[in-house]
């Protein structure tokens, strides 16, 4: 393994939330510390609401009313898993910046980290799914999505692994 596949987070807070619109490559990213890293990984959209399984089976953006309840309650699970896990990575969307302001004021040693990737990229993702979100829903939701502010962490999930750890180790290893 080279220098540049060692992923090193020696300077990272004990969690990582990484978030960005469908198709970004946010739980592959969150994966990828949890292998190299031996970090517990947390994809929250297996806690998504019925309501807002629904939603995503009709294609509908979902309602604040659904956001709020859900980041309530998997801020409620967060916290849970930061008791039992000493470092933990954290994959979900986040569209609304209210909802990463709230978890950020539920859990302010977290740190957020929008994943992006090119539209291009993003729709050969999600075409190539055989399970998850569909490309309908990936559109019906992307416009909800509010650009986070211009000093947000980001992490660009374009060509590699490699250019991922690169990035990482960037961030935390200095």
């Amino acid at each position: 393994m080279s220098e540049t596949e060692i992923l090193n987070l020696k300077n990272a807070p004990s969690t990582l939330f990484f978030y960005g619109v469908a198709g970004s490559g946010k739980s592959f990213v969150a994966n990828l510390v949890g292998d190299l890293a031996g970090w517990y990984v947390y994809e929250a959209d297996d806690d998504i609401s019925d309501a807002m399984k629904l939603a995503l089976a009709q294609h509908r953006p979902f309602t604040d009313d659904m956001r709020d309840e859900f980041f309530a309650r998997i801020s409620l699970k967060i916290n849970q898993l930061q008791k039992q896990y000493p470092k933990l990575a954290v994959s979900q969307a986040v569209y609304k910046q209210k909802h990463r302001d709230y978890l950020q004021r539920q859990m302010p040693t977290m740190e957020m980290i929008c994943v992006t990737a090119s539209d291009q990229c993003i729709f050969d993702r999600i075409k190539g799914r055989d399970k998850g979100i569909s490309h309908a829903s990936a559109q019906a939701l992307r416009a909800d999505f509010e650009v986070p502010p211009k000093n947000a962490i980001t992490i660009a999930n374009e060509t590699s692994q490699r250019e991922i750890i690169s990035q990482l180790n960037a961030y935390y290893s200095a």
